[in-house]
């Protein structure tokens, strides 16, 4: 088919007119002759309008062979035949191809006749492009409303300014469980659904035409709005409504049923949560202890305990770790600093543990005493326990004061003459024994130092019988001592003198005699030490002293009176076994204190071992040192000596030998301790510079264990009330050697230690007698 152009020999005012027509209506006009093969007849017009929709050269005149596809073409073409055959009337819709330019026309055509018989087709050809592609976009956003309202996570619909429903997806029917019946029009009016809504009750009781007409109402305002609802079946609805500009809204229905049981979930747990932190906050307010955390910047946390600002004066939430806690304690607070960075940046638990160990456990604080517990949390924090234990001191420290109190009270009536030949000794030290030591001969620094020795000596014996003031009193004295001994400068006998007084040694005395004047009555003080007599010697000094009175000779070779004259005499001797097995007491109380656990004390003795206590008083309480520091240094505690094979309690003995021909006797105190550390020994002589290095690596053992006998040595770091000043032992080779003895030590180490006196025996001539008689009688 193809297209021809002819002259139009009209009337010019007509073929313009008409061309006019076709420009400004974008329609032109065209003829069909099937028997002119099957040419498409179009006027020059419509020729232009053609080029014109195509978009190319007026002059280019393009057939409709050359516009159409052959699909096209095939259509066009069946429907020109159809009309020739029905002689009908027709329309068609073509899409027409030039280079990149698409255009759609419609054509209009019916049959016309030709010399009477219709054989020809005529009609008109309109641009309908803008429209096909309005039409399409309109498709496509209709498509892509339809998808997006599809896919809408809920239910959604449009309603115009007349309150219809035109747009909707099939969600608004499962959730507001409406009947697609509804929906039949494909549409529905918004006051249907709401009666629908009121009359099966979804809006509560009430008038259903009242309450449609009262929802109308509202929706005829178009207002964004933002609900929730809950449905009779136990759904909830979320629904926003949004006004569209040019009329109407569009609503969306949300199921929001799972989100408000996990809100409600939420609520009860925070109810739980919070219930919980009350109680808990309440326990803690009320437990008397103060809680509170932080981290490595040691900024307090908000939270921490009522208890809290009592103790550490106000609240210490938002403030520096170390300042609540230590104030003006420097040392503890630096230790704190370092320590709580490297506690919370350490993953291995144990050494956590070990270092928080190492912080203050105790401290003052505004005038109170504080116990402090750390514990690392899983936050990476720390916490701190604060518990005020100032009345729990307080209370141990009188615990602690009423069983020395009871202690005192049992040795001085069980033990008698130690103890108060320890305080008469003690009176003679402060009456005559101060005086000499402070400004008698020789040397001032060896009076100083012997002054040292028998304040160290005293400190023990007055623990040993649980003195309480006293000991204390002799400890602080030590101290000074020990520091002005250490000076390099020698002090003045003025200022040695000024400490010594500085301590009422006389009054600290009597006060803890008090403590028997008032349990047992001053008679009991007074009288001090007994002397326990039989009843026939009682009887036979009475008949002695009624003989004296009348003036009667006595003879003294009588078998009787020799042996009760003998008798008195040795009243000041004592079985050496009995004089020795008083030291048990001390043994029990430094293992009590130690926590560890050492057997009663074992004495064996070989020969009549007797000894006046006159003599050899002194040295009785210097050994008071020996057995003290069997136990500080010797025993180990029950855990370690599981570890090296040993029982865990541990054993001293006390073997005494009597040798009377070479009138002499042997004592060996002996533990089955740690022994004494010889390499720690020498370490100590060359720091105090008592021997030069290369001399001390060349000593043999016994010279070397020989150097814990010098004054102010010893193997100990730390200073206690209970040993480790370097003194008591060099008080006992000094008071055996006063004697007329000495001493030695031998030690094996993990087997224990081992020291040996050797001491003067004299057998005198009472003894002999008194054994005599016994045979006589």
């Amino acid at each position: 088919m193809g297209n021809r152009v002819t002259a139009d020999n009209g009337n010019d005012l007509r073929a313009r007119q008409l061309e006019l027509i076709q420009c400004v209506g974008r329609t032109g006009y065209w003829e069909y002759h099937p028997a002119e093969q099957g040419q498409i007849i179009l006027p020059v017009a419509s020729q232009r309008l053609l080029c014109s929709i195509l978009d190319c050269a007026d002059d280019s005149y393009p057939t409709f062979i050359e516009i159409l596809e052959p699909k096209e073409l095939k259509r066009l073409t069946a429907a020109f035949e159809k009309a020739l055959a029905e002689q009908q009337a027709f329309a068609i819709v073509l899409e027409l191809q030039r280079g990149n330019t698409v255009a759609y026309l419609q054509l209009r055509g019916a049959p016309f006749e030709s010399d009477g018989t219709p054989t020809r087709l005529a009609g008109t050809f309109h641009d309908i492009t803008s429209e096909k592609r309005n039409e399409e976009q309109l498709t496509r956003q209709r498509d892509e409303m339809r998808t997006i309202l599809d896919n809408f996570p809920g239910a959604i619909s449009l309603c115009g300014p007349d309150l219809r429903m035109t747009a909707f997806n099939h969600q608004i029917m499962e959730l507001l469980d409406f009947p697609p019946s509804l929906f039949d029009k494909g549409w529905v009016d918004f006051a249907d659904l709401a009666r629908f809504n009121a009359m099966r009750g979804e809006y509560g009781a009430g008038d259903p035409d009242e309450q449609v007409r009262a929802i109308v109402e509202r929706a005829h305002n178009f207002q964004a709005h933002q609900i929730e609802r809950l449905r009779p079946n136990g759904r909830w609805l979320e629904i926003r409504g949004t006004p569209i500009p040019s009329g109407g809204f569009v609503t969306s229905y949300v199921d929001i049923t799972e989100r408000k049981h996990i809100e409600a979930e939420l609520v009860r747990a925070k109810e739980i949560a919070e219930a919980q932190r009350e109680q808990l906050a309440n326990l803690l307010d009320n437990s008397g202890q103060g809680f509170l955390s932080f981290g490595a910047d040691m900024v307090v946390d908000a939270e921490c305990s009522r208890a809290c600002e009592a103790m550490l004066g106000g609240s210490p939430a938002g403030r520096h770790a170390a300042e609540v806690l230590f104030g003006e304690q420097q040392t503890h607070a630096d230790l704190l600093r370092a320590t709580i960075p490297l506690v919370v940046a350490e993953s291995d638990p144990w050494i956590c543990a070990t270092m928080l160990s190492l912080l203050p456990g105790e401290f003052p604080r505004h005038e109170r005493l504080f116990k402090a517990e750390y514990k690392r949390l899983e936050n990476r924090r720390v916490m701190v326990i604060l518990t005020d234990v100032t009345e729990q001191r307080l209370l141990e420290a009188k615990v602690e004061a009423e069983r020395r109190r009871l202690e005192m009270i049992v040795s001085a009536v069980t033990d008698s003459r130690d103890f108060f030949d320890t305080v008469d000794a003690f009176r003679e030290f402060i009456t005559d024994g101060l005086p000499t030591l402070l400004n008698g001969p020789p040397s001032l620094r060896s009076r100083l130092v012997e002054l040292y020795r028998e304040v160290h000596t005293f400190k023990g014996l007055m623990n040993q019988f649980s003195f309480t003031h006293t000991p204390t009193a002799l400890h602080v004295l030590e101290s000074h001592l020990d520091a002005m001994r250490q000076h390099d400068a020698v002090p003045s006998s003025q200022q040695v003198e000024e400490i010594v007084r500085a301590v009422p040694l006389r009054a600290l005395l009597d006060a803890d005699l008090r403590v028997l004047r008032e349990a047992l009555g001053p008679d009991f003080v007074e009288n001090g030490d007994r002397i326990v007599l039989s009843a026939n010697q009682a009887e036979q000094l009475q008949q002695l002293a009624e003989k004296l009175l009348r003036g009667e000779p006595i003879d003294a070779t009588t078998a009787s009176m020799r042996r009760l004259l003998t008798e008195m005499e040795a009243l000041h001797r004592v079985s050496f076994a009995d004089a020795l097995r008083n030291f048990d007491r001390v043994i029990r109380q430094t293992a009590a204190r130690l926590e560890k656990i050492v057997a009663p004390l074992a004495v064996r003795v070989e020969g009549n071992a007797w000894i006046d206590t006159r003599v050899f008083r002194p040295f009785l309480r210097s050994l008071t040192h020996v057995f003290r520091n069997a136990v500080v240094h010797g025993i180990e505690d029950p855990d370690t000596r599981l570890e090296a094979g040993k029982d865990e309690c541990g054993v001293i003995t006390c073997t005494v030998t009597v040798d009377e021909g070479a009138d002499t006797m042997t004592l060996t105190i002996a533990d089955d301790g740690a022994g004494i550390d010889v390499t720690t020994l020498c370490e100590r002589a060359a720091e105090a510079a008592i021997l030069p290095a290369n001399q001390i690596t060349s000593l043999t053992q016994e010279r070397i264990l020989d150097l814990i006998f010098r004054d102010h040595f010893g193997t100990s770091t730390e200073t206690t009330d209970l040993a480790g000043r370097g003194m008591g032992l060099a008080a006992v080779r000094n008071e055996v050697r006063k004697l007329g003895g000495d001493v030695v030590v031998e030690s094996s180490p993990g087997d224990g230690s081992c020291f040996i006196f050797t001491l003067p025996y004299h057998v005198d001539v009472t003894l002999k007698t008194e054994a005599s008689c016994r045979k006589s009688s």
